[in-house]
């Protein structure tokens, strides 16, 4: 018995880690490789751009408000553009992984959530208790949407994608129809189940494809701002 709950509990590890590294590789590979893309298109605009700024801001024939825009502009591409660049490679390595997740992985992401929430609930004793007690209520409006909001054993790097699956699936209700269909049950391999069953039965039938709209307008004003600078300079 001790043997089987131990092989069980190394197989579910397993599995949990195979879906974090995952998820992690996803989001990873396609945020670096987009944001280093957008930071040497960044920088080599810079440069290009290096003697119209050199001369808006060091020379005695440019006015205040030109040498004032010559800064600005500096300021744009070594502080603002850097971080939009990274802020939409970000948000669309997070996309992919939701889309994967919606497309190929759905039934790994419901072990795994549901392991976790699961776990969180029966590691807390007094959450425990309740349950135990049959009182669900509380279950459902005080530890639910506080466990949702938080994810409080979700990875960091993982809970931005977590929450967008959480929205998309509305799982507050998911798991209110889940424990309320099983009241006569609150155990962990009973709840683990019914909220497998309820989750999957969601699913949407159509999930879009992550788009790269945001880093092209990113893109477009980094472009602008080139265009502009060499148009003041001439």
């Amino acid at each position: 018995m001790g043997a089987n709950l131990f092989s069980k509990g190394l197989k579910k590890g397993a599995q949990a880690a195979a879906f974090i590294s995952k998820i992690v590789f996803i989001i990873s590979w396609r945020a670096i490789a987009l944001a280093l893309l957008g930071l040497v298109i960044n920088f080599t605009l810079y440069v290009f751009s290096d003697t119209a700024l050199l001369y808006l801001t060091g020379s005695v024939y440019v006015g205040f408000l030109w040498r004032l825009l010559g800064y600005v502009f500096i300021f744009l591409f070594f502080f603002l553009f850097p971080v939009f660049y990274i802020w939409v490679s970000w948000s669309w390595g997070i996309a992919h992984a939701v889309h994967y997740i919606f497309t190929k992985s759905m039934e790994g992401f419901v072990r795994y959530f549901v392991d976790k929430f699961v776990d969180f609930v029966f590691n807390n004793k007094a959450i425990k208790e309740k349950v135990e007690h049959g009182l669900t209520r509380s279950l459902l409006f005080e530890t639910l949407p506080n466990y949702l909001e938080k994810l409080p054993n979700v990875p960091r790097l993982l809970r931005p994608v977590v929450h967008i699956v959480i929205r998309k699936l509305n799982l507050q209700e998911v798991f209110t129809l889940a424990v309320q269909k099983n009241e006569d049950q609150i155990d962990k391999e009973g709840i683990s189940s019914k909220l497998t069953e309820q989750i999957m039965n969601k699913l949407p039938s159509v999930v879009k494809t992550p788009s790269l709209v945001p880093f092209f307008f990113v893109l477009g004003a980094n472009l602008a701002l080139f265009i502009i600078i060499q148009l003041m300079v001439m």
